[in-house]
Order: C-alpha cells, then sequence, then structure tokens
C-alpha cells in the first residue's frame, strides 16, 4: 500500500517515471571482496537479476540486485565472508530523488543553459546546429551514419586549422546509461567554439567530437529503462542489443567475461562490427587514418584512465610515452579527485573487442585512451544540479590531452 501511495505521489508530481522500468527494492551494494572471494562471485553478471555496475578494483565492486535474488546474494557472501555495505536501499526511490532535484531547478532556473541538464537526442542535435550557425567558421556539423532505429550519427568538428593539424577525436555515449559522457562532450563543445582562451587548442588541432555514439540506447535509456546499456538492435530469443565496446575487431570475444547470451548486459554480438553505430565509426576513422593523433572514449564511472591494452596484459611498445602523457592529465584534477592510470587488466579486467585498442592497434592513432568519469555518490545518475561541478575540472584534463598533442605535432 506505502509503494502504491508512493507511486500515485510521484505521478502526481508529474515526475517521468510512471513509464520508466520500476526498480522498486532494487538495491546496489558496494561489495569488498578479496581477489579470490571474487573469483567466486563474478558468475553473478551473467545471472539474471544482478548486474555489475563497476569493475573489480582495488578489492571492491558495486553490484545492483534485484528483489528476488537478494536473499540468494546475502546468502552468498555470508558464506564466502564477503564485506558489503548497502550503497542504495531502493533504486526506484533513488531516481525520483534525482528527478525531483531536475524539476526543482527547472522551476527555479527556467532559463537554464545546455549543461544545467541532460538534454535529449534532438536537443543535442538542435544545440551543436545552433552553434555552426553562430560560428561558421570554426564548426562543422555533419552525419558520418546512421543507427539501427535511423537516427543520424553526428559529428561535430572545431578547427581553425589552415594546414594540416592532427586530428583529435573524441567518442561518448557508447553506453546509454553513462549520460554524463554526452553532457561532458558538448562541453568540451563549448569551451572550443565559445571560450576565447581555448584559440590556441582549435588554431592548432583538428578536433572531431561525436557526442552521441548510441543515441538509440541514450533514447531508451532516458525514456523506458535507465539502467539499459547496450544498442537496441535486435537479437536472438527476444532480446535487444550489443555491447558496443566489446564489438570492435581486435580480440573480439576472445577474452574476458564472454557471453554468448544476447540478453546479456555485455553481449558482444554475433560477430566483429554487427551494429550500425560501431560500422560507422570504424568507417569514419578509416578516413581519418593517418590524420588521427589522438582518440578518447568517454565513459562513466569509476576515476580511472585507461591505456592500451584491454585484451593483454602485454604492453605497446610506446606505453611510456602514453602513461607520461595520462599523468599530467591526471595530475590536472585536484586531490580530493584521484584518477587511476593503468590498462584495463591492471585496474579493472581483461577484454576484447574494445575500440581503444581497435583504434590504436588498426587504425594506427597513436595516443588512444578511455576515461572512466568522476565517481560520485550518484553512481551513472548524477543529478543535473551537479554536472556544472564536474565538467570543469574534465575539460581541464582534456586541454592537458590537447596540449600534449600541439607539442608533440608542432603544425
Amino acid at each position: 500500500m506505502k509503494t502504491t501511495l508512493f507511486l500515485s505521489y510521484v505521478c502526481v508530481l508529474q515526475i517521468s517515471l510512471c513509464h520508466i522500468k520500476n526498480y522498486t527494492g532494487y538495491k546496489l551494494y558496494h561489495v569488498k571482496p578479496s581477489v579470490n572471494q571474487y573469483e567466486k562471485l563474478k558468475h553473478l553478471n551473467e545471472e539474471e537479476g544482478y548486474d555489475f555496475w563497476t569493475q573489480y578494483h582495488d578489492r571492491s565492486i558495486e553490484i545492483l540486485v534485484a528483489p528476488f535474488k537478494q536473499r540468494e546474494f546475502q546468502s552468498l557472501l555470508d558464506k564466502l565472508g564477503v564485506e558489503a555495505e548497502l550503497k542504495v536501499e531502493d533504486l526506484y526511490k533513488h531516481f525520483v530523488k534525482v528527478q525531483m532535484a531536475e524539476k526543482k531547478k527547472q522551476r527555479s532556473e527556467p532559463g537554464m543553459s545546455p549543461f544545467d541538464q541532460y538534454l535529449d537526442y534532438q536537443q543535442m542535435c538542435n544545440y551543436t546546429q545552433s552553434l555552426q550557425e553562430k560560428y561558421p567558421g570554426i564548426i562543422n556539423v555533419s552525419s558520418f551514419g546512421k543507427s539501427y532505429e535511423g537516427r543520424d550519427l553526428q559529428v561535430v568538428r572545431v578547427t581553425r586549422c589552415k594546414n594540416h593539424c592532427p586530428v583529435m577525436l573524441i567518442e561518448a555515449g557508447t553506453h546509454a546509461r553513462e549520460w554524463i559522457g554526452p553532457a561532458t562532450a558538448l562541453y568540451i563543445i563549448h569551451q572550443l567554439v565559445e571560450n576565447n582562451t581555448n584559440n590556441n587548442l582549435v588554431n592548432g588541432l583538428d578536433w572531431r567530437i561525436i557526442f552521441l555514439l548510441n543515441p538509440d540506447g541514450y533514447e531508451y535509456s532516458r525514456n523506458h529503462d535507465h539502467v539499459w546499456r547496450k544498442t537496441r538492435s535486435k537479437q536472438e530469443n527476444g532480446c535487444f542489443g550489443v555491447d558496443g565496446n566489446r564489438n570492435y575487431d581486435i580480440h573480439w570475444a576472445e577474452v574476458g567475461a564472454v557471453t554468448t547470451k544476447p540478453c546479456s548486459s555485455t553481449y558482444p554480438g554475433h560477430e566483429p562490427f554487427s551494429e550500425n553505430e560501431t560500422r560507422a565509426l570504424k568507417n569514419y576513422v578509416l578516413g581519418l587514418k593517418g590524420k588521427a593523433k589522438f582518440y578518447l572514449s568517454l565513459h562513466s564511472y569509476g576515476n580511472y584512465i585507461l591505456l592500451p591494452w584491454g585484451y593483454t596484459s602485454e604492453k605497446p611498445d610506446d606505453i611510456e610515452l602514453l602513461k607520461d602523457l595520462a599523468e599530467i592529465v591526471g595530475d590536472s584534477f585536484s586531490k580530493n579527485n584521484t584518477y587511476f592510470i593503468g590498462s584495463p587488466p591492471e585496474l579493472l579486467y581483461a577484454a576484447g573487442g574494445s575500440s581503444q585498442d581497435y583504434m590504436k592497434a588498426v587504425l594506427d592513432i597513436k595516443y588512444s585512451f578511455t576515461m572512466e568519469l568522476t565517481k560520485t555518490e550518484w553512481g551513472f545518475f548524477i543529478p543535473s544540479t551537479h554536472i556544472l561541478s564536474i565538467m570543469p575540472e574534465v575539460y581541464i584534463a582534456i586541454s592537458e590531452f590537447a596540449k600534449g598533442m600541439l607539442n608533440t605535432y608542432p603544425n
């Protein structure tokens, strides 16, 4: 009865959760297993009712557990002697808390900027188009393909370069629920175009920013299932979607948590480049081969700057160059916002099929990185009221990457 009244109250407030997948009773646990204990827990990510929100690092992982699995989960923790704390008591109420903060801000600040809220796909396109109309000499917006559901995949080019400047390629929004990534990409575009103090970065570099690679999944996450991660292509057994960051043809489905279950949130697809979105990005970057010197994939959450390779503990020959630059970037963050630097096998887990590895190994982009953006108490679902407290520091880090490219490839 209390739950029914609570849901009715939310609907009366016109908070747009009534048509969203209901996560009432889902709990998020911060689990602290040893390496041996984790080995006995990791199979849960393949089972219905469990969703690993982070990967295992420094004896820590965050796991979302459905109500019908909570007794089983607690029994397993007790049996293994694993320490755990409850981070979110009820995910639905967590969403409501975020939504109410959003609504309150919208009422108090009707003229909000694009960085005080999470824009939908069309609003993002409208925003970048408005910038192109206002600054036609510096920015160009174009489509490099179509998503599974037919949405334009857009890339924003920002440059005043007159000669052959190195291409800085940034991509965000591969994973649908990581809303802070596309928001950050838009903020980077804003800074480059509208902040004159960044002119040197625009004059000497050719920026290509893909602010939302997975628009279908993003819209589905916004409007139907906030926890949705994958694309939205139809799969077998009534399942949908593929994990875009396991879909590239670089040790595809060879290492890591490889699954053949199409409903799994980490399903790599039935073959490499099965997805419109990953194929389109590959083909676009092929056209930049020899020009693109830098690639960054924006994800959340976890405070990591990830280096190649993701599929093996072996290192590329030039790893020290990449590490040196990453350390400069890491030092740009405040002391209470430390970023960990290393390869996925060192910090998280080994996995094949990532965009970062493909860009470096196959498309010859020397400086290829992934950033897992700021970890907060909110997990993936950072309230819009917190966005502008995160973005400026991330932009400073991006500018350090850019300065590194200017020093390495002077024009």
